[in-house]
């Protein structure tokens, strides 16, 4: 019994294993940068964010949608515009620690980012918190318990801020903005297809004399509730990054080590000590990854072996 609990254990083990690594060789194939930037002269910061950003299928199908001016598109943007606009006065409450301002401005300098956005910046927030965030318009924020933490090395720091830096450069906000914009007139063609049909189904019984009027203010409610859910189900998470874009910046992150010669597992190590704890808030329906899914993916791809061509 005990010999065939431990194979049937192992088996498991194993399809579990096989299953996730098929997961992270998708997202890998979809996100991962090397194809764009190994065989770029090394130490080169311009050249990367150059590569990542005019090779960006998320941004240039977005630019698309714009100059097509199409009605998602439009109502993303003024989305994010209203956004910015009632969080500007949070941003400027910010305790911005200006003593370590300079350690900022050196972060700043040596990930290179204003070489293709020169409005980018980055400040120091005194909560004692590990965080990081960045502002559609540039602007990224380093809280001082993420600066300060033994966990976090100067190179994993750095990767922090190429993460930060690649959500407002592949402009994450209006993207995910844009995409639930999308979702919700999807949502609204169901809910108009499922009220259709329940008006049908009430008028054929009527007509049968199965029902009374009275039915058709069940109708009425239920078409209602649709409405509300196709809306809400879309605007839920309207201004947080989803968990592709995330998965994205992560790979972004670790590759910009890896082009700077420092190395991803830099990266990995600052996820690490950031923790597991807030893991228990989400899981795979969730709009964002586990930490633990991202070290995972993130250590299965230092592992992958690198086509020849990809580093000339």
């Amino acid at each position: 019994m005990k010999k065939f609990f431990i194979l049937f254990l192992m088996i498991f083990v194993t399809a579990f294993s096989f299953a996730q690594n098929k997961k992270f060789d998708k997202l890998i194939s979809e996100f991962d940068v090397i194809e764009y930037v190994g065989h770029l002269e090394k130490k080169h910061p311009e050249l990367f964010w150059n590569a990542v950003w005019k090779n960006n299928d998320g941004i240039r199908k977005l630019a698309e949608a714009i100059d097509k001016g199409k009605e998602a598109a439009i109502q993303a943007q003024h989305d994010l515009y209203y956004a910015q606009v009632s969080s500007a006065g949070y941003y400027q409450s910010l305790p911005i620690n200006g003593k370590l301002q300079f350690a900022a401005d050196s972060l700043l300098k040596y990930i290179g980012i204003r070489s293709v956005y020169d409005g980018a910046t980055i400040q120091i927030v005194d909560f004692e918190e590990i965080n990081a965030f960045a502002c559609p318009n540039g602007e990224m924020y380093i809280t001082i318990g993420a600066m300060m933490s033994e966990g976090i090395s100067l190179e994993g720091m750095i990767g922090i801020c190429a993460h930060e830096a690649a959500h407002f450069l592949l402009q994450h906000s209006l993207a995910n903005a844009y995409a639930l914009r999308n979702k919700e007139k999807k949502n609204m063609i169901i809910a108009g297809v499922v009220s259709a049909v329940d008006a049908a189904a009430n008028a054929y019984a009527q007509a049968n004399g199965a029902v009374g009027n009275e039915s058709w203010d069940n109708v009425n409610e239920r078409i209602e509730n649709n409405i509300i859910w196709a809306g809400n189900n879309a605007l839920k998470y309207r201004y947080k990054y989803s968990r592709e874009q995330e998965i994205e910046a992560d790979i972004i992150a670790y590759r910009f080590l890896e082009h700077m010669g420092l190395g991803g597992e830099h990266y990995i190590n600052a996820l690490k000590t950031i923790g597991y704890e807030n893991d228990a808030y989400y899981n795979d329906t969730s709009d964002h990854p586990t930490t633990e899914f991202r070290v995972k993916l993130l250590e299965y791809l230092g592992k992958k072996r690198i086509p020849q061509d990809d580093m000339r």
